[in-house]
């Protein structure tokens, strides 16, 4: 019958050689999971070690800022109410106060006013200076306004 011994030895190296080829990529796959164990592990360690501490410093610091603002804000509003408060206060202090001395102010405006007339009288002559109105210009250019100077 036919030699088979080519075909059979043929065979048994493809064999031998995808044996080999499964091992060889079990071996870099065993190396290729240690290696990525090891790195989680240094991962973990990291957060562990640097990460949650910091994380932890800056949440802390983050709600003591919260604190801070809200504390401001408070301090804000009541210093607002006060100076509302002391505003209204001094405005109906400033009205009272203007009511009470209307009379008076108006009495001293009176009595100045009377005393300016009579030392202009004293020092004037009797005559009468009577008021000149000064022309309006024939032609204005635009946008100019006429204005009559009395003196």
């Amino acid at each position: 019958m036919a030699d088979n011994g080519p075909t059979l030895t043929w065979l048994v190296i493809i064999a031998a050689s995808s044996l080999t080829q499964t091992f060889v990529l079990l071996g870099v796959l065993a190396v290729v999971w240690r290696r990525m164990k090891a790195a989680e592990a240094r991962m973990h360690a990291l957060e562990r070690d640097l990460v949650a501490p910091t994380l932890a410093r800056v949440e802390l610091t983050l709600r003591d800022m919260q604190d801070a603002a809200e504390r401001l804000r408070k301090a804000d509003d009541t210093v607002r109410r006060w100076v509302s408060a002391g505003a209204d206060v001094v405005s109906v202090a400033i009205g009272q106060a203007e009511t009470r001395a209307r009379p008076v102010i108006g009495l001293v405006k009176g009595v100045r006013a009377a005393a300016r007339v009579w030392a202009r009288s004293r020092s004037r002559p009797a005559t009468v200076e009577r008021s000149r109105i000064t022309p309006m210009p024939d032609q204005m250019k635009e946008g100019e306004q006429a204005h009559v100077w009395t003196k």
